[in-house]
């Protein structure tokens, strides 16, 4: 389960250093394809492996200032279609990945300051959808990108808090 993140800096290409962009670009793409890389003999010999990606809709629709960001979370969604793409015939191993959507976190809080967080949702209630996706039980599902907003609404939907 990848879930790390860096956001660099936003701002104009030109105002934003190459070194912003190779350390965003280390963390957020280089980081998980080295990580699932080097474990993937081990992922191949278990009964049962998956690999989850953590998304952002930056990478799926890039914006103006998102720069290194948006480009490593559209390198990150594309890695995941190539792993699903390649690993189509084994059956013991699957990718998928998650976009949360806005959530209370240091990061939203960052690059929205105008923004009440305390109005989005904690990053623990994804903590289900996370494990369901590591536990087994979507035994073909791979290379799926999950709605983390709409997962979670269907989820409250379902079980209302008490």
């Amino acid at each position: 389960m990848h879930t790390a993140v860096l956001l660099g800096s936003l701002g104009p290409i030109e105002h934003q250093s190459f070194d912003s962009w190779l350390a965003t670009l280390r963390v957020d793409l280089l980081a998980p394809f080295g990580l699932t890389r080097a474990l993937l003999p081990l992922l191949r010999a278990a009964p049962d492996a998956s690999v989850t990606f953590t998304l952002d809709t930056r990478g799926q629709e890039p914006k103006a200032f998102w720069g290194a960001y948006s480009v490593a979370k559209a390198g990150l969604s594309a890695l995941l279609a190539i792993l699903a793409d390649e690993w189509e015939n084994i059956a013991t191993l699957r990718v998928n990945g998650v976009v949360p959507g806005p959530m209370r976190s240091p990061l939203r809080a960052q690059t929205h300051p105008g923004d009440d967080i305390r109005r989005l949702p904690l990053p623990d209630l994804f903590l289900p959808l996370y494990l369901y996706l590591i536990s087994g039980q979507p035994k073909r599902e791979s290379g799926a990108v999950i709605d983390g907003e709409r997962w979670l609404r269907n989820a409250q939907a379902t079980n209302p808090p008490q």
